[in-house]
């Protein structure tokens, strides 16, 4: 089944991580790696099999699906010119989700990637690519790799709230900080988010969720845990321009705890979680919500 894409959510924050490519305009090296993903899409929607190639280190290499690695220039050349051959009006569309430095040169990214060549011939990809900055500064792609979650209805129902894959932080007051990070489960089936709150000196509290998709109600639904040992499951309703989560589950010390959540995009990089009727036993809290800011990882 393929849901209608959404005008509100989805839309709004999908792009956020290419869009923010200014916020680090102060480092020439930053720079020049966020251009590798605009230069991919263009190349390939080009048919420019030499511009892609030339996106890879000398030794780069691109592990596919049947665990057969291609590995030099000649190699992934000939890789692309086959797909333009065997596919010549297709399209992609790439969302990134997550970039992390693992050392000052060499960077991990992942996210999404559409194939689309005509209407019955789509395809999507959870995508990894491994990055290097070469002697002269330039970045390089030294190894990739594409998942192929076409098949699965879970990764079509999650795309429309794709936009939380990233890294989040909210202030939740004077001495208080709630982050959480967002990712795809390598399944392709789960959106998986874990993070953690902090309240002054106190150690902080460790939380996950796992969000996937039930396909005989047909909606969004989520499981969250916290190291108190809290938990509790949740049902996801998009209206007009926001999603509205109803939530039950119990809390450490044994008391049912219940509250409906509201989540908004308010922008490219930031989201409004506000939580209301909120239940603990029987006695009613007051209505609050974060201001959660994406954030992008700082060059080295």
């Amino acid at each position: 089944m393929r849901l209608p894409k959404t005008l509100s959510f989805a839309a709004v924050l999908a792009t956020s991580t290419l869009a923010q490519a200014d916020d680090h305009g102060h480092d020439a090296n930053w720079a020049k790696y966020q251009t590798i993903a605009e230069r991919y899409v263009e190349a390939f929607n080009q048919k420019n099999s030499s511009a892609l190639t030339a996106l890879y280190a000398d030794q780069g290499e691109i592990l596919l699906q049947e665990n057969v690695k291609l590995a030099g220039h000649d190699a992934i050349e000939q890789h692309y010119m086959m797909i333009f051959d065997s596919e010549p009006n297709a399209v992609v569309n790439l969302t990134r989700a997550s970039i992390r430095f693992i050392t000052p040169q060499l960077v991990l990214e992942e996210g999404s990637i559409r194939f689309n060549s005509h209407e019955e011939n789509n395809s999507a990809y959870l995508y990894q690519l491994i990055s290097q900055q070469q002697a002269d500064g330039e970045w390089k792609i030294v190894q990739s790799r594409n998942h192929d979650v076409s098949a699965k209805p879970a990764f079509e129902a999650l795309q429309q709230i794709e936009g939380l894959v990233g890294d989040w932080v909210a202030p939740l007051s004077e001495h208080g900080k709630l982050t959480i990070n967002f990712r795809w489960d390598p399944s392709g089936s789960w959106l998986m988010g874990r993070g953690q709150y902090s309240m002054g000196d106190d150690d902080p509290t460790l939380l996950t969720m796992r969000i996937g998709w039930d396909p005989i109600k047909e909606r969004i639904i989520s499981w969250s845990f916290d190291s108190n040992g809290s938990h509790s499951q949740a049902s996801w309703k998009h209206i007009d321009h926001h999603w509205e989560i109803s939530s039950t589950g119990i809390n450490a010390l044994g008391k049912p705890i219940s509250s409906t959540q509201r989540v908004e995009a308010i922008d490219q990089s930031s989201i409004l979680w506000g939580f209301t009727e909120r239940l603990i036993g029987k006695s009613m809290k007051d209505d609050e919500a974060v201001k959660l800011i994406k954030t992008e990882p700082k060059p080295f």
